[in-house]
């Protein structure tokens, strides 16, 4: 959903609630752009639609135009001479009669290239409706480790794959080629690693769709501990049918009420943990009422230990991170030291004093690779003033990423398309950008914590440092 302005006929200023949940600061401006395909085959069929060769050529060099023309930081990363060669490469593999979906494959190693989380694509509207009753994806949840991977759920009829079964190929293609083309598609900052494997692991399935191939059958290969190796024919399940399968194979956290924040507290080992899903909140005022009753409630029950869980926090707003660094600070901090116009973030560019609640014990934060945007920037301010330690694996974004994001949909194919304009860095020193922020204790994840759904971070925290 969209709230906010119409400064004037062209421009919609106001924030948007991105699909992670977290809320962005967003400027719309109309491009006067039509779009020349033919609607009705789209509206009526978008899984079959075709494209010439010249429709498909207007749309790479209406997403290399906006990339070039809005994007604040495209060749930190990559040259510019290699954003060349890349765009003829793909233009020279442009033919007629392309669908939508092998379009978007072609096109998405020039997106990942920008090194940038905030700037992607993703298959229009019309086509994600369309294939949401199709069976086209892989019956697996299925997680990379060591450049394996392994079933977690079968969602499939057959019985004979359990999980923990190592998966070997998938319709003749080897798990470390299909592992390379989804690293060489999917955006991260900086190009970390980190990144990109979260992404892989969060859903192996919609990533192979998107990156692979449409399949409505999946000729597999498995195995379990290096044994033999043996076979499957299996038909794929709808997008809907996969999402509930998920949902009840993992179900959600219990949140305090309709936002992503929650709070355990042990009092016999006098331990808290502080789960915090997005920094976002329908209502503000709520979250920070949250916050401070939780904080009361800790210094109440003498809490020695606050374990901070940001696991698979995609960021939001930087208010509510900010907020939260409030509590956990013992001295005053800045938060942001860009962009230079602060706009509605100038509160965020002067010292802000700690809470007179804020937490005098010990704070360990959980963290991974899903750890993006704001929660880059929580976790450098964390780091850098010493509130605490680091614990789990490495984040997939750090103290700069880039927003303040204008959408786009190409004009042909109506791929729809994010890009930021604005860089965003926190007051720190110290890190390298487009490097992951490191741990200062490193925890990974074993087959075994994803069978069982253990939490080997918190487990280790646990085990460590709690008597």
């Amino acid at each position: 959903p969209f709230k906010g302005i119409i400064k004037n006929d062209t421009i919609l200023e106001g924030e948007f609630t991105f699909p992670d949940g977290s809320l962005q600061p967003v400027l719309l401006k109309y491009l006067g752009v039509t779009p020349q395909a033919d609607v009705q085959q789209i509206k009526l069929d978008p899984l079959s639609a075709k494209f010439s060769v010249s429709q498909l050529n207007s749309d790479l060099d209406f997403l290399i135009n906006q990339l070039i023309s809005q994007h604040p930081a495209l060749f930190k990363y990559t040259r510019e001479d290699t954003f060349k060669v890349a765009y003829e490469t793909v233009s020279s593999k442009i033919e007629a009669g392309m669908s939508e979906d092998e379009f978007f494959r072609l096109i998405a190693p020039i997106v990942e290239l920008a090194n940038c989380a905030h700037t992607g694509i993703r298959l229009s509207k019309s086509f994600n409706t369309a294939i949401q009753q199709k069976q086209v994806l892989l019956p697996f949840e299925i997680k990379i480790i060591d450049n394996k991977a392994f079933v977690i759920h079968n969602f499939s009829n057959n019985e004979d794959i359990k999980p923990g079964a190592e998966i070997i190929n998938i319709n003749n293609i080897s798990i470390p080629e299909i592992i390379n083309r989804l690293l060489s598609a999917i955006p991260s900052d900086g190009g970390n690693l980190s990144g990109k494997l979260f992404s892989i692991n969060e859903s192996f399935s919609l990533n192979y769709l998107n990156y692979l191939g449409i399949d409505s059958v999946f000729m597999v290969e498995y195995r379990y501990n290096s044994g033999e190796i043996k076979s499957a024919e299996l038909t794929g399940i709808t997008p809907a049918d996969f999402e509930k399968s998920i949902i009840e194979a993992n179900p959600p956290l219990p949140f305090q009420g309709k936002m992503p924040v929650s709070i355990d507290i042990e009092t016999d080992k006098k331990l808290a943990i502080l789960r915090v899903s997005g920094f976002w909140a329908p209502d503000f005022n709520a979250y920070n009422t949250f916050l401070e009753n939780t904080f009361k409630q800790l210094e109440i029950d003498s809490v020695q230990t606050l374990i901070v869980d940001v696991r698979g926090n995609k960021g939001g707003h930087p208010y509510f991170a900010a907020e939260l660094i409030s509590y956990l600070a013992r001295e005053s901090f800045v938060y942001f030291s860009l962009p230079e116009e602060q706009g509605e973030f100038a509160p965020l560019f002067k010292p802000l004093k700690p809470k007179s609640l804020c937490f005098d014990g010990d704070i360990f934060v959980v963290m991974d690779g899903g750890c993006l945007s704001s929660t880059g920037h929580f976790l450098s301010l964390i780091k850098y003033h010493k509130m605490g330690w680091l614990v789990g694996e490495p984040s997939g974004s750090t103290f700069t990423c880039n927003d303040g994001s204008l959408q786009f949909s190409l004009p042909e194919t109506g791929i729809e398309m994010n890009v930021p304009q604005i860089t965003f860095e926190t007051a720190i020193q110290g890190l390298e950008a487009g490097k992951s922020i490191q741990p200062d204790y490193p925890v990974t994840y074993h087959l075994e914590d994803y069978l069982r759904d253990n939490n080997p971070a918190i487990n280790f925290i646990r085990g460590r440092f709690i008597k």
